[in-house]
């Protein structure tokens, strides 16, 4: 994986995290119920299809991914690529920006355990699959050659699978831990 491509990530990542975080505290978030108490509370008891939830998310993920994808190979990917990780990054900047001014310290907790561990899995593996798109829309005419050289194809393969293996470990990450670990820090609630 390039470096210079991850760093630019990062920047971007960070840009739309300060513009996430600015966003919600121009507009205020006392006006709704979003994260509000009575919506945690409601997850606290929420019984999980461990089954069900596994293929929702896979579903979910899948069809984001291979959107992300086709829509970064084309003329206009690189500019919606640098525009996914900036969004991740208001997400994520409005979230934590959210919790911290509702509920203070026990709000950063919340937010760690709504983004762990599966964050821990999708972060490198969305990072390699931007910068393998990356890669691809930054070649000029002689794309269709380098699919077609033996070792470049082989690497390119097994960075695919990487990232794949690697987002359905985050999946299971997300089914299977996640929730328990939600439920535990909503007990301080």
């Amino acid at each position: 994986m390039n470096i210079g491509k991850v760093q630019k990530q990062v920047i971007l990542f960070l840009a739309g995290f300060v513009l996430g975080v600015l966003y919600i505290y121009m507009i205020g978030c006392q006006e709704t119920d979003f994260l509000g108490i009575q919506s945690l509370m409601q997850i606290s008891f929420l019984e999980i299809g461990y089954r069900d939830y596994f293929w929702y998310l896979l579903k979910r993920r899948g069809l984001l991914g291979i959107g992300i994808a086709l829509v970064g190979m084309t003329a206009a990917g690189q500019l919606f690529l640098a525009g996914v990780v900036m969004y991740f990054g208001m997400s994520i900047g409005g979230m934590l920006s959210v919790m911290i001014l509702r509920y203070g310290w026990k709000g950063i907790l919340l937010s760690l355990s709504f983004c762990l561990p599966q964050d821990l899995f999708y972060v490198p593996a969305g990072s390699m699959g931007i910068s393998l798109l990356a890669a691809c829309g930054g070649q000029k005419s002689d794309r269709l050659q380098v699919y077609h050289t033996g070792e470049k194809k082989r690497n390119r393969v097994k960075k695919i699978v990487t990232v794949l293996g690697v987002t359905i470990i985050g999946i299971l990450a997300e089914c299977y831990v996640n929730p328990l670990l939600v439920k535990t820090v909503l007990k301080i609630f």
